[in-house]
């Protein structure tokens, strides 16, 4: 036995004995499994906040012997392991938390001691990432898709003349070039015939034309600047209260999303591949709505930025980009030479938009006109989104009004990402009011569907909003103003609903459901069975159809020429309804709620 080593310290003595029951490291008292120096349990555990060994503030101080890098050849020889040789060390401390009682090594803690937050707030940077973005919009959409789908009584009346449309596929309809059609006739074989399915097909459309300007403007500017767009443009009314439509706008608001964020690829790359991307864009446009020809004045610019004229390699590719635009449109600009001159999409567009204002005042009444729209689009579609700008523009300049970051420069003539998107965002909307003041147009309030999307980038260049530097709690404090306002959103729907204290005549509050019981009703009992093709108005006539049990298909008008889904031999069949509006009055028919009546419709009526 070493003669350092005293009987009473022995290792395997009766008095410090490590397997003694007074010492022994599995005991109750010092177990470090036991329940109060549990190394797992909820006063000292290993990882809780106040006893954790690998707490930041605390890692750093511990000292283990032989393995800091200290030279241990001058080190005395470790005695024996025992509670008296541990406790009588000098380079112990007295007190040390009990979960290290029995730990052979210094421990050195902090005084006095840090006690870390279990619990915190998500830093306001995680606000502005894509994923957080994502998620928004994916919340977003569950919201207005819930709400609209639960208050209205009859789906938007384009949504119902998509389905009409698409029992059949065509080059064109009567109306407009084909491509939702195309791409709810698409998403029904896939999820069903549903008045749902189109309505999320155009939620998607919506989310995704925003999707394209969050990632272009997150590329040009600040994660905040970009975030704060998404949040003012999901407060416009074409985008919140309007999820749920589907139609030619919500597509060709996608198209020239993808179109604006070509030609900034462009302007920054050169490459092939975005011409491509560019010439896609421009053939699914001009498939969508002719409208989409408001893009070429700001194409031009983006164009002349470039330089044509000096460099083979551009002007190559921009024919590139030209020919397959040219060539996706050309079955369908094939199949408009073969309707007649006063039929098909041409001659409803001319009737659409025809000046409505003749006489001396001509001019001066087409500036009224045209200034209403704008100012609708402004002041009233818009308005939201402005109030989301200007409140946080406030709180920007009241917390920190020199936080601003250096402004992107570039060349004389050259295009900046403030020049760029000033162009796509005031532009189109300048356009279309020159043109309903030159032609005296009849402006419609869903022309600025597609574009107003883009009014949001251009407010907040001309705010200064592009360059702010926020501070920790602006996030949070903008995104409670964007809950707030579609609070208030929210609510003006709900009261102007069939269910609400404000109820109006709106499409949405029209009881199709209730006229389609009634029909189905009236008209199984008369005829012995169902019938398979309902013809009168498209609007009321789908929406009934949509509610009836087997949703028969749609004679448009009682027109079999712009309905041809419609066989010819089944109109000699007995199987053909003839819904009649109001105040008028036909042999053979019988009354139905609210003004209207149907009769069982034959060839000769044709």
């Amino acid at each position: 036995m070493d003669p350092r080593v005293k009987p009473e310290d022995d290792i395997c003595g009766p008095e410090d004995d490590i397997f003694e029951l007074e010492d022994d490291i599995f005991e109750l008292e010092d177990d470090i499994c036991g329940l109060e120096d549990d190394i797992c349990g909820p006063k000292d555990n290993i990882c809780g906040p106040e006893d954790d060994i690998c707490w930041a503030v605390n890692d750093k101080n511990m000292s283990f012997p032989g393995l800091t890098g200290e030279s241990t050849s001058a080190a005395q020889p470790i005695p024996p392991f025992s509670r008296k040789n541990l406790l009588e060390s000098s380079s112990f401390r007295p007190s040390p938390p009990p979960m290290f009682r029995v730990l052979p090594f210094r421990l050195d803690i902090p005084a006095p001691w840090r006690k870390a937050t279990v619990l915190a707030w998500p830093a306001a940077s995680q606000l502005t990432r894509p994923v957080a973005i994502a998620g928004l919009l994916l919340l977003f959409a569950l919201v207005w898709l819930g709400h609209l789908q639960s208050v209205a009584l009859t789906v938007p009346m384009d949504n119902v003349e998509q389905w009409v449309w698409s029992h059949g596929l065509a080059w064109g309809y009567h109306k407009h070039p084909p491509l939702p059609t195309w791409m709810l006739w698409v998403a029904h074989h896939l999820a069903g015939r549903h008045a749902l399915t189109a309505a999320v097909l155009g939620g998607l459309c919506s989310l995704a034309s925003i999707g394209f300007m969050y990632l272009l403007l997150r590329r040009v500017w600040s994660g905040f600047a970009a975030w704060l767009s998404v949040l003012a443009a999901l407060c416009i009314t074409f985008y919140s209260g309007r999820l749920n439509y589907y139609n030619h706008n919500i597509t060709l608001m996608l198209c020239v999303s993808m179109t604006v964020y070509c030609w900034w690829q462009i302007l920054q790359t050169g490459r092939t591949r975005w011409w491509v991307g560019l010439g896609l864009a421009a053939g699914l446009g001009m498939l969508s709505k002719y409208q989409y020809l408001l893009v070429l004045l700001p194409s031009a610019m983006c164009l002349l930025w470039l330089r044509p004229w000096a460099s083979r390699q551009v002007a190559a590719q921009a024919f590139l980009a030209l020919g397959i635009a040219a060539l996706l449109f050309l079955p369908h600009g094939l199949w408009l030479l073969t309707r007649a001159a006063g039929d098909g999409p041409l001659a409803y567009a001319m009737h659409t938009a025809k000046p409505t204002l003749p006489g001396a005042h001509a001019m001066v009444l087409a500036m009224q006109h045209s200034g209403i729209w704008l100012l609708d689009l402004v002041l009233n579609r818009c308005l939201p989104a402005l109030l989301v700008l200007l409140v946080v523009k406030g709180l920007l300049h009241r917390s920190s009004p020199t936080a601003e970051a250096a402004e992107t420069r570039a060349p004389p003539g050259k295009a900046t990402p403030e020049k760029f998107l000033l162009l796509w965002g005031l532009l189109p909307a300048l356009t279309i009011t020159a043109l309903g003041v030159g032609l005296g147009m009849d402006l419609q309030m869903q022309w600025g569907t597609a574009f107003a999307l883009w009014l949001v980038p251009a407010a907040m260049v001309l705010l200064k909003l592009h360059r702010a530097q926020p501070t920790r709690w602006l996030p949070w404090a903008t995104l409670g103003i964007f809950v707030l306002v579609q609070a208030l959103l929210l609510a003006e729907s709900w009261s102007t609903s069939a269910a609400g204290c404000c109820t109006n005549n709106k499409w949405r509050n029209f009881d199709s459901p209730g006229l389609a019981r009634e029909l189905d009703a009236a008209a199984r009992d008369q005829m012995g069975g169902q019938f398979n093709v309902l013809a009168g108005p498209v609007n009321v006539v789908g929406a009934i159809a949509m509610a009836l049990p087997d949703q028969p298909r749609v004679l448009i008008d009682a027109r079999p020429d712009i309905s041809p889904w419609i066989n010819a031999d089944e109109l000699f069949g007995s199987g053909v309804v003839q819904l009649l509006p109001p105040g008028t009055t036909l042999p053979g028919a019988s009354p139905l709620p609210s003004g209207w009546s149907w009769r069982i419709f034959t060839p000769d009526d044709l």
